[in-house]
């Protein structure tokens, strides 16, 4: 039973990811805020690295998928794959040695690295396509605030969503 909850609640989750990915992210002429990041965030939280490593990969690839394949596909779900690496690491750090003062220093770590890696995929993919002058501006102002604002949406919403999420899936241990 435990199980079968848990692959359900990873379904659920890569299912959020690409909800979040292709309808529900806040785009402006100059960056996008998405909320990909709270569901492998949550997986971090509730599982560990192997069930988040699985929820970043499926949900990033299906929305590539839903974006459309090419030889640049591997360079965008990279980072989101790292950033589940990272944040997984995070939290099992803090859970094994009870820093829950750090809970949200693990948040604003992982989400910079997901940042830093978008910018370095961004970079690469914009100077494979020859477009130098989006290459010379990608780590502007644009990008800090992309950053700050999923790095506070995250830090909002993980805290809210973690004891009903953990409850469904029968823990009551941090």
């Amino acid at each position: 039973m435990q199980n079968t909850r848990r692959l359900v609640l990873d379904a659920m989750l890569v299912a959020l990811y690409v909800v979040f990915a292709t309808v529900f992210s806040f785009e402006t002429p100059l960056f996008k805020v998405s909320l990909t990041s709270l569901p492998i965030l949550l997986s971090a939280c509730l599982f560990g690295i192997k069930d988040t490593v699985a929820v970043a990969f499926l949900g990033s690839f299906i929305d590539q998928l839903l974006y459309g394949l090419g030889g640049t596909t591997p360079l965008w779900i990279a980072p989101v794959v790292l950033f589940a690496i990272v944040a997984s690491l995070a939290f099992w750090l803090v859970k094994q040695n009870n820093w829950l003062p750090f809970f949200l220093l693990a948040i604003i770590f992982s989400e910079f690295v997901l940042t830093a890696g978008n910018s370095i995929a961004i970079y690469i993919d914009n100077y494979l396509k020859g477009n130098v002058t989006e290459v010379a501006t990608i780590f502007t102002t644009t990008r800090i605030i992309n950053w700050g604002a999923r790095t506070a949406i995250s830090c909002i919403l993980v805290p809210l969503l973690l004891p009903p999420l953990r409850a469904l899936v029968g823990r009551t241990k941090y």
